[in-house]
């Protein structure tokens, strides 16, 4: 080892390092010094990295958050009040998950909350109503048995509107 010291001029890594650096703790400082500019430019989106905020999947609406989108409706606050009132609060209002956004990431869709409201009496249960919520925007649909699909909480609410002008003029 010491020959080849020697043969280096003395110092541990020959030149041109073993000029500039005069010890191993110079060499470590560079070094380290180094790793951590790359990191910060590899980190900061620059430089060929076209990784952006929009590619980052957004956060997902909890099963509550979702829920209490749907509560929060007039319709379902009315139908629920309706419910208990016509019952004299034998009948409880029930809103149940059907299906988790992981159901539907697992089958390549578009992730989403599906609850269904239903009466609950003693002996029975009665389907009312089956909502969508978008689990990321927070979006409604509503089940449409007629067109076997989910429609937009908008146009649900004219054909609402409409069919209860229908049955207000019979």
């Amino acid at each position: 080892m010491g020959r080849i010291l020697k043969a280096l001029n003395g110092k541990p890594f020959g030149w041109p390092l073993g000029a500039v650096f005069d010890d191993i703790k110079d060499m470590k400082k560079v070094f380290i010094g180094s790793i951590l500019m790359l990191c910060l430019v590899g980190c900061s989106g620059r430089d060929g990295d076209s990784s952006t905020d929009s590619d980052k999947p957004e956060p997902l609406l909890t099963r509550d958050q979702a829920r209490k989108i749907l509560w929060d409706l007039p319709e379902v606050a009315k139908w629920s009040d309706e419910v208990r009132d016509a019952s004299g609060g034998k009948v409880i209002p029930v809103c149940k998950v059907e299906r988790t956004p992981s159901d539907f990431e697992s089958a390549g869709e578009k992730p989403a909350w599906i609850f269904k409201f239903d009466q609950s009496h003693k002996d029975r249960t009665i389907l009312w109503q089956r909502f969508q919520v978008d689990a990321v925007s927070g979006d409604v649909s509503v089940w449409d048995p007629f067109k076997g699909k989910y429609i937009p909480l908008t146009v649900w609410r004219k054909e609402l509107a409409f069919k209860r002008g229908l049955s207000s003029h019979n």
